[in-house]
């Protein structure tokens, strides 16, 4: 699985999976997408607080790399919950 992956988009996934794992509860309290707007999909759409909730945002620079991250996450943690579609042209935020 770590093939799928350039030297700075695994290290983009250790980033993500080692905040999930600090603050692990199970895989499936997990969600992990991409996107332009951090705004509008962490705290508009998922309802995450944005002072007090878990998660954490990465940009991994092109939306190629974005999406192999999030389909390196969902494999290795295949309870992850996720959002079954591919971003916008300019989605580079992986978040969790």
């Amino acid at each position: 699985m770590r093939k799928m992956l350039d030297a700075n988009e695994f290290q983009i996934a250790t980033v993500l999976r080692n905040y999930m794992l600090a603050n692990w509860v199970t895989d499936s309290e997990w969600y992990v997408g991409i996107t332009n707007d951090i705004e509008r999909r962490l705290f508009d759409k998922h309802k995450v607080d944005e002072t007090n909730g878990k998660y954490s945002i990465v940009n991994a620079g092109t939306l190629a790399s974005a999406d192999k991250i999030e389909r390196y996450l969902l494999k290795t943690y295949s309870n992850l919950k996720e959002h079954h579609g591919l971003g916008a042209n300019d989605s580079t935020f992986v978040y969790i």
